[in-house]
């Protein structure tokens, strides 16, 4: 691991493709080139961002203004003043929410297809139901904490409606972390008071094809296998047949003083990527209120701890926020908006 830059004054970064932006404790949109600020933009507000073709689309969503910007330049390509929140760019057409609430109290959620000029089409309407995935032709909508339903575009209607209670065969499920879409199926991670589970539906049926109650947690897709963290545990699950292989990395963790996951919840400072395992730890010293917090990666191959980069420090409140890999680079952020950059060597292994 070869260290390259230091950005001060970040409080998150976003990678879209090849571009690095990132929004300071003001809230400015700033866009990095060869870690060089190629143009900052104020934004002063909540904010949520993707990449549509050469623009960056931004959703002020608390003022409910889109703004369209040009990727190279930051130049302002289109504003608009209308209360549409994007969640995914599918076949070139840029998907999102629009929320109203009419007299009686209720919210109604329209979702829409938006146009770089700022035309907005009405796909459907739900009440109570929110879409929370847009996949391609279909919408997962959530209701709660155990209801869900699938909307077909190409159909106009409602395919199917799913209650976890009763694929779970239980009254308190709940769930963990994200769904998981991979080909034509969702995972859910279920769970309630005694026991856990990974169960798959047929996106297109709701119809359930495949689960298990030996594993549960928190999901992570990559490399077309799907990864859940127990402490310094690795559970693998092969989601086409449901495979199931357990990875105790606790014996190569402890002479290091490592532990994977901490100070990070669920996968915030877990990536994996080309088999490769990067997680964050902290450790905590009991003789000067002093912490350190580390990134570590391992070669899920070999089962070897490649390399530790430490941030130690004498507050006992520093952590790491996040963790980014991408292409042949690591982002660390740490929580005193401090973007550590680095090259990371063990990428090409």
């Amino acid at each position: 691991m070869r260290f390259l830059n230091k950005l001060n004054n970040v409080s998150s970064i976003v990678v879209l493709g090849q571009d690095l932006y990132a929004f300071d404790n003001n809230s400015n949109l700033m866009k990095y080139e060869d870690f060089i600020l190629k143009w900052e933009v104020p934004i002063n507000t909540q904010h949520f961002i993707l990449k549509f073709n050469s623009k960056v689309i931004l959703s002020y969503w608390q003022f409910q203004r889109i703004v369209f910007f040009d990727s190279e330049s930051g130049k302002t390509l289109n504003e608009f003043n209308i209360p549409f929140k994007p969640l995914k760019v599918v076949d070139s057409k840029i998907y999102g929410v629009c929320t109203r609430v009419n007299d009686l109290g209720e919210r109604h959620f329209n979702i829409s297809t938006l146009s770089e000029f700022g035309e907005l089409q009405t796909q459907f309407e739900t009440l109570d139901f929110c879409v929370i995935k847009v996949l391609h032709g279909i919408f997962l909508l959530q209701k709660g904490w155990g209801e869900f339903s699938v909307f077909s575009e190409k159909e106009n209607k409602q395919i199917w409606y799913i209650n976890l209670n009763q694929l779970f065969e239980t009254e308190n499920v709940r769930y963990y972390g994200d769904i998981i879409e991979y080909q034509d199926k969702l995972f859910f991670s279920l769970y309630d008071d005694s026991k856990s589970g990974i169960y798959a539906v047929d996106a297109n049926t709701g119809k359930m094809v495949n689960y298990t109650n030996e594993i549960g947690g928190s999901m992570k897709l990559e490399n077309e296998l799907i990864y859940i963290l127990n402490d310094n545990e690795i559970t693998i699950l092969d989601p086409n047949t449901f495979e199931i292989k357990k990875i105790d990395y606790s014996g190569i963790l402890q002479a290091e003083n490592l532990e994977i996951g901490g100070g990070l919840p669920n996968y915030q400072g877990l990536e994996i990527k080309n088999n490769l395992l990067y997680f964050t730890s902290l450790n905590n010293s009991e003789k000067d209120n002093s912490r350190e917090v580390a990134v570590g990666i391992i070669d899920m191959k070999q089962h070897k701890l490649l390399e530790v980069i430490r941030f130690p420090s004498k507050l006992r409140s520093y952590n790491i926020n996040e963790i980014k890999v991408h292409e042949n680079q690591l982002f660390v952020l740490t929580n005193d908006n401090n973007l550590h950059i680095f090259e990371d060597l063990n990428i090409d292994q």
